[in-house]
């Protein structure tokens, strides 16, 4: 039933881009998430080896980074999930398109599947521009508060007339603490991409069959008398398709299906080979209900 909801380039999307992402994390992400933060570390402790009140103030601002960055990073968390939907619209049409090429061609839809692609190759650009504006937007926010406290830090140094060794060296350190925070704001927005591919796959980890194996299911044997449905209802939803359908098929006995579109015959023979299971009464092979073999 998870197949039967869910397209193939869906699929194949959630297992090559989101593995992607998160193997390109741990390839060159992972690095920085150890590296910057010792940085960070060595530099805030040199700053206060050289003026605790310079550094308490310069670092007056750096808690403002944190407004930006995470209503940055939920903006793109969202454009994300629409870019990866847009995107599967589009592989689906392609793959569509060529796995039923012979209908394609037989009704003439060369180009009505040229203009589906290309509008969900718009809405994916359009979710690509928006992300990368608020992406690009947060660096000039940080650069500014940066600015913001290296000025305090001057003004304060002139106020008390400390020696310009003393402040040339203390912003030397100062810059040498910002790159790394800077580095870890982009790392942050990074992030909350890889958190959206990550809940798709773990999604797919979660997934627990509808149809399940009994603890002890009995070995089936050789077919030698009958398949049986007893009051067999069954449903893909809230529209049921089979409804007390009840009949014996003798072994060698041939049984035709007629009926129209959706009338369920093919449910039929998926229930028989449990694909599904029914949503009332029992199929048997031979007197054994099939959930038991």
């Amino acid at each position: 039933d998870f197949f039967q909801k869910t397209t193939t380039n869906e699929l194949i999307a959630r297992i090559e881009t989101d593995g992607a992402t998160l193997n390109n994390f741990l390839k060159l992400g992972l690095s920085d998430l150890v590296k910057e933060p010792s940085t960070i570390f060595f530099a805030l402790g040199f700053m206060f080896l050289i003026d605790w009140k310079f550094t308490l103030i310069s670092l007056a601002f750096a808690p403002l980074c944190i407004i930006p960055t995470r209503l940055v990073a939920k903006k793109i968390k969202d454009l994300g999930r629409r870019d990866f939907a847009a995107n599967v619209g589009q592989g689906s049409i392609t793959m569509e398109s060529f796995q039923n090429v012979r209908i394609t061609k037989a009704y003439s839809l060369e180009e009505a599947h040229a203009q589906a692609f290309f509008k969900s190759g718009q809405r994916s650009a359009h979710f690509n521009i928006k992300s990368t504006q608020s992406r690009e937007m947060l660096n000039p926010i940080v650069q500014t508060l940066n600015a913001l406290g290296i000025s305090a830090v001057l003004l304060y140094a002139f106020w008390t007339h400390c020696s310009f060794a003393t402040l040339v060296t203390f912003i030397i350190a100062l810059m040498a603490f910002y790159t790394p925070v800077k580095k870890l704001n982009h790392m942050g927005v990074y992030l909350t991409q890889l958190s959206v591919s990550l809940e798709r796959l773990m999604a797919l980890f979660k997934l627990q069959p509808t149809v399940r194996e009994a603890e002890h299911p009995a070995v089936m044997g050789d077919f030698t008398r009958s398949l049986e449905f007893r009051n067999v209802g069954f449903s893909y939803g809230d529209a049921p398709v089979l409804d007390n359908v009840s009949f014996t098929l003798a072994r060698g006995q041939r049984l035709g299906l007629a009926g129209e579109s959706g009338s369920g015959k093919s449910s039929l023979i998926n229930l028989v080979f449990r694909f599904y299971d029914p949503t009332a009464g029992h199929i048997e092979i031979d007197g054994v209900p099939l959930e038991t073999l």
